[in-house]
Protein backbone atom coordinates (compact mmCIF):
# COMPACT_ATOMS: atom_id res chain seq x y z
CA UNK A 1 0.00 0.00 0.00
CA UNK A 2 1.81 3.21 -1.10
CA UNK A 3 1.02 6.47 0.57
CA UNK A 4 0.62 9.96 -1.10
CA UNK A 5 1.59 13.41 1.20
CA UNK A 6 0.08 16.32 0.06
CA UNK A 7 -0.11 19.91 1.88
CA UNK A 8 -2.03 23.07 0.72
CA UNK A 9 -0.77 26.61 0.81
CA UNK A 10 -2.25 29.91 0.60
CA UNK A 11 -1.34 31.54 -2.59
CA UNK A 12 1.38 33.57 -3.37
CA UNK A 13 2.05 36.64 -4.95
CA UNK A 14 -0.90 39.07 -6.22
CA UNK A 15 -3.47 37.45 -7.36
CA UNK A 16 -6.15 37.58 -10.40
CA UNK A 17 -7.36 34.04 -9.43
CA UNK A 18 -6.86 34.05 -5.67
CA UNK A 19 -6.86 30.33 -4.39
CA UNK A 20 -4.36 27.57 -2.38
CA UNK A 21 -2.09 25.44 -4.26
CA UNK A 22 -1.23 21.96 -3.39
CA UNK A 23 2.08 20.07 -3.13
CA UNK A 24 3.02 16.67 -2.51
CA UNK A 25 4.53 13.88 -2.53
CA UNK A 26 3.80 9.82 -3.97
CA UNK A 27 5.05 6.76 -4.79
CA UNK A 28 2.33 5.02 -7.37
CA UNK A 29 4.82 1.65 -7.75
CA UNK A 30 4.93 2.42 -11.36
CA UNK A 31 2.81 5.01 -13.14
CA UNK A 32 1.43 3.86 -16.13
CA UNK A 33 -2.56 3.14 -16.62
CA UNK A 34 -2.72 5.57 -13.80
CA UNK A 35 -2.73 9.01 -14.98
CA UNK A 36 -6.44 9.04 -14.43
CA UNK A 37 -6.00 8.86 -10.74
CA UNK A 38 -3.40 12.04 -10.96
CA UNK A 39 -6.14 13.64 -12.02
CA UNK A 40 -8.59 12.85 -9.26
CA UNK A 41 -6.09 13.07 -6.44
CA UNK A 42 -6.54 16.25 -4.29
CA UNK A 43 -5.73 19.93 -5.31
CA UNK A 44 -7.90 20.27 -8.39
CA UNK A 45 -9.20 23.86 -6.97
CA UNK A 46 -5.92 25.18 -7.36
CA UNK A 47 -2.17 24.64 -8.96
CA UNK A 48 -0.73 21.21 -8.35
CA UNK A 49 3.05 19.91 -8.26
CA UNK A 50 3.62 16.36 -7.80
CA UNK A 51 6.89 14.76 -6.75
CA UNK A 52 6.39 11.12 -8.34
CA UNK A 53 9.03 8.09 -6.74
CA UNK A 54 9.64 4.44 -8.46
CA UNK A 55 7.62 5.40 -11.63
CA UNK A 56 9.14 2.40 -13.28
CA UNK A 57 9.35 4.58 -16.63
CA UNK A 58 11.44 2.99 -19.21
CA UNK A 59 11.79 5.22 -22.75
CA UNK A 60 8.81 3.30 -24.43
CA UNK A 61 7.25 3.95 -21.20
CA UNK A 62 7.32 7.27 -20.68
CA UNK A 63 6.68 8.09 -24.00
CA UNK A 64 2.82 6.02 -23.63
CA UNK A 65 2.83 7.70 -19.84
CA UNK A 66 2.67 11.14 -21.59
CA UNK A 67 0.16 10.06 -24.28
CA UNK A 68 -1.93 9.17 -21.09
CA UNK A 69 -1.44 12.63 -19.80
CA UNK A 70 -2.60 14.02 -22.71
CA UNK A 71 -5.91 12.44 -22.67
CA UNK A 72 -6.83 13.72 -19.17
CA UNK A 73 -8.81 16.88 -18.60
CA UNK A 74 -6.15 18.91 -17.13
CA UNK A 75 -2.87 20.13 -19.36
CA UNK A 76 -0.29 17.80 -17.30
CA UNK A 77 3.82 18.26 -17.79
CA UNK A 78 5.73 15.02 -16.31
CA UNK A 79 9.39 16.27 -16.15
CA UNK A 80 11.18 12.77 -15.36
CA UNK A 81 14.61 11.99 -14.25
CA UNK A 82 16.46 9.53 -16.47
CA UNK A 83 14.36 5.84 -17.23
CA UNK A 84 14.76 3.17 -16.08
CA UNK A 85 16.39 0.19 -16.97
CA UNK A 86 13.78 -2.14 -18.14
CA UNK A 87 12.26 -5.44 -16.38
CA UNK A 88 14.11 -7.61 -19.06
CA UNK A 89 15.53 -7.78 -22.82
CA UNK A 90 12.54 -9.33 -24.30
CA UNK A 91 11.34 -7.50 -27.00
CA UNK A 92 8.71 -4.98 -27.09
CA UNK A 93 9.09 -4.55 -23.18
CA UNK A 94 7.97 -1.27 -21.71
CA UNK A 95 7.95 -2.23 -18.30
CA UNK A 96 10.66 -0.76 -16.05
CA UNK A 97 12.63 -1.43 -12.63
CA UNK A 98 11.73 -0.39 -9.77
CA UNK A 99 13.27 3.33 -10.02
CA UNK A 100 12.49 6.33 -11.94
CA UNK A 101 10.95 9.73 -10.83
CA UNK A 102 9.92 12.65 -11.74
CA UNK A 103 7.79 16.30 -11.22
CA UNK A 104 3.80 16.53 -12.39
CA UNK A 105 2.75 19.62 -12.73
CA UNK A 106 -0.42 21.39 -14.51
CA UNK A 107 1.97 24.50 -14.46
CA UNK A 108 4.69 25.83 -16.55
CA UNK A 109 7.48 23.85 -15.64
CA UNK A 110 10.94 23.07 -16.85
CA UNK A 111 14.14 21.33 -15.44
CA UNK A 112 17.10 22.91 -13.46
CA UNK A 113 19.85 23.72 -16.18
CA UNK A 114 22.75 22.55 -15.06
CA UNK A 115 24.76 18.75 -15.49
CA UNK A 116 23.86 16.10 -12.79
CA UNK A 117 27.44 13.66 -12.16
CA UNK A 118 26.68 11.35 -14.70
CA UNK A 119 26.99 8.32 -12.19
CA UNK A 120 24.41 9.93 -10.10
CA UNK A 121 22.04 10.62 -12.85
CA UNK A 122 21.71 7.34 -14.15
CA UNK A 123 20.46 5.31 -11.21
CA UNK A 124 16.73 7.40 -12.15
CA UNK A 125 16.23 8.32 -8.68
CA UNK A 126 16.82 11.91 -9.00
CA UNK A 127 15.28 14.91 -10.53
CA UNK A 128 14.92 18.87 -9.55
CA UNK A 129 12.78 21.66 -11.58
CA UNK A 130 11.76 25.04 -11.60
CA UNK A 131 7.55 25.61 -11.76
CA UNK A 132 6.33 29.10 -12.65
CA UNK A 133 3.05 29.11 -10.26
CA UNK A 134 1.25 32.13 -9.51
CA UNK A 135 3.32 34.49 -10.98
CA UNK A 136 6.72 33.01 -8.56
CA UNK A 137 8.99 30.55 -9.59
CA UNK A 138 9.03 27.12 -7.15
CA UNK A 139 12.07 25.19 -6.99
CA UNK A 140 11.75 21.41 -6.65
CA UNK A 141 13.61 18.43 -6.11
CA UNK A 142 12.51 14.68 -6.31
CA UNK A 143 14.52 11.44 -4.96
CA UNK A 144 13.62 8.16 -5.11
CA UNK A 145 16.05 6.59 -1.86
CA UNK A 146 18.04 3.32 -2.08
CA UNK A 147 15.00 0.20 -0.27
CA UNK A 148 17.90 -2.56 -0.77
CA UNK A 149 18.72 -2.90 2.47
CA UNK A 150 17.88 0.21 3.40
CA UNK A 151 19.13 -0.34 7.53
CA UNK A 152 22.48 -0.28 6.84
CA UNK A 153 25.49 2.12 6.75
CA UNK A 154 26.47 1.38 3.50
CA UNK A 155 23.19 2.21 1.93
CA UNK A 156 22.75 5.36 4.18
CA UNK A 157 25.73 6.41 2.99
CA UNK A 158 25.06 5.72 -0.98
CA UNK A 159 21.83 7.58 -0.46
CA UNK A 160 23.10 10.54 1.05
CA UNK A 161 26.44 11.12 -0.64
CA UNK A 162 23.01 11.14 -3.97
CA UNK A 163 20.98 13.10 -1.99
CA UNK A 164 24.11 15.68 -1.44
CA UNK A 165 22.92 16.44 -5.68
CA UNK A 166 19.84 17.73 -4.14
CA UNK A 167 21.27 20.14 -1.49
CA UNK A 168 23.67 21.69 -3.32
CA UNK A 169 20.95 22.70 -6.22
CA UNK A 170 18.02 23.31 -4.16
CA UNK A 171 19.18 24.23 -0.84
CA UNK A 172 22.40 25.99 -1.27
CA UNK A 173 22.43 27.33 -5.31
CA UNK A 174 18.14 28.40 -4.80
CA UNK A 175 16.66 30.86 -3.28
CA UNK A 176 13.06 32.03 -2.75
CA UNK A 177 10.00 29.16 -2.60
CA UNK A 178 12.01 25.33 -2.46
CA UNK A 179 10.76 21.82 -1.91
CA UNK A 180 12.28 18.64 -1.45
CA UNK A 181 10.08 15.53 -1.59
CA UNK A 182 10.00 11.67 -2.65
CA UNK A 183 9.99 8.29 -0.63
CA UNK A 184 13.28 8.48 0.55
CA UNK A 185 13.98 4.63 2.29
CA UNK A 186 14.96 6.87 5.31
CA UNK A 187 13.45 8.25 8.44
CA UNK A 188 13.94 11.89 8.62
CA UNK A 189 17.19 11.40 11.71
CA UNK A 190 19.17 9.06 9.20
CA UNK A 191 21.02 11.09 6.76
CA UNK A 192 23.52 14.25 7.13
CA UNK A 193 21.68 15.75 4.42
CA UNK A 194 18.58 16.26 6.68
CA UNK A 195 20.67 18.22 9.22
CA UNK A 196 22.20 20.33 6.52
CA UNK A 197 18.46 21.06 5.43
CA UNK A 198 17.54 21.83 8.87
CA UNK A 199 20.70 24.12 9.74
CA UNK A 200 18.95 26.25 6.50
CA UNK A 201 15.34 26.58 7.87
CA UNK A 202 14.02 23.65 5.51
CA UNK A 203 11.38 21.21 7.89
CA UNK A 204 9.40 18.30 6.89
CA UNK A 205 5.54 18.84 7.05
CA UNK A 206 4.89 16.28 8.99
CA UNK A 207 6.76 17.70 11.63
CA UNK A 208 5.51 21.16 11.00
CA UNK A 209 2.24 20.21 11.47
CA UNK A 210 2.63 18.10 14.79
CA UNK A 211 4.24 21.48 16.22
CA UNK A 212 2.09 23.79 14.66
CA UNK A 213 -1.35 22.70 15.08
CA UNK A 214 -0.79 19.13 17.34
CA UNK A 215 -1.28 16.71 14.42
CA UNK A 216 -0.17 13.28 14.89
CA UNK A 217 2.71 11.90 12.72
CA UNK A 218 1.23 9.27 10.40
CA UNK A 219 3.79 6.13 9.63
CA UNK A 220 4.60 6.01 5.37
CA UNK A 221 6.31 2.86 5.42
CA UNK A 222 4.33 -0.46 6.76
CA UNK A 223 2.95 1.48 9.22
CA UNK A 224 5.64 1.58 11.23
CA UNK A 225 8.18 5.02 9.94
CA UNK A 226 7.99 7.98 8.05
CA UNK A 227 9.98 7.58 5.17
CA UNK A 228 8.30 9.47 2.63
CA UNK A 229 8.81 13.17 2.88
CA UNK A 230 7.74 16.60 1.61
CA UNK A 231 10.71 19.19 3.22
CA UNK A 232 9.69 22.98 2.71
CA UNK A 233 11.67 26.34 2.91
CA UNK A 234 11.07 28.28 5.24
CA UNK A 235 9.43 31.15 2.46
CA UNK A 236 6.52 28.16 2.09
CA UNK A 237 6.76 27.37 6.09
CA UNK A 238 4.83 30.53 6.84
CA UNK A 239 2.27 29.78 3.83
CA UNK A 240 1.53 26.44 5.03
CA UNK A 241 -2.49 25.87 5.52
CA UNK A 242 -2.94 22.07 5.92
CA UNK A 243 -1.04 18.31 5.55
CA UNK A 244 -2.80 15.20 4.90
CA UNK A 245 -1.46 11.54 4.28
CA UNK A 246 -3.05 9.54 2.05
CA UNK A 247 -2.96 5.52 1.36
CA UNK A 248 -6.18 5.61 -0.07
CA UNK A 249 -5.34 6.58 -4.00
CA UNK A 250 -2.88 3.70 -5.47
CA UNK A 251 -5.17 0.94 -4.30
CA UNK A 252 -3.87 -2.59 -4.77
CA UNK A 253 -6.24 -3.63 -6.75
CA UNK A 254 -4.65 -2.18 -9.96
CA UNK A 255 -2.14 -3.69 -11.86
CA UNK A 256 1.72 -2.61 -11.03
CA UNK A 257 3.95 -2.35 -14.78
Amino acid sequence: MKFIILMIFARIGEAQNPGPFTIGAANPTGVLGKAHLFQEMPGQDGPRIWGLSETHLTKPGLQKFQVELHQQQDRWKFIPGEVAPPLSNAVGTIGGRATGVGILTDCPARPLAGQWPSKDWKTARVQACAIHLQQNWVKAGVFYGFAKDAHTKATKEQSDILLSNLTDRIVFASRGYRVLMGDFNQTTQDLPQFDIWRQHGFREIQEIALHKWHQEILPTCKNKSVKDHVWISPELIDLLISVKVDNTVFAPQFSWI
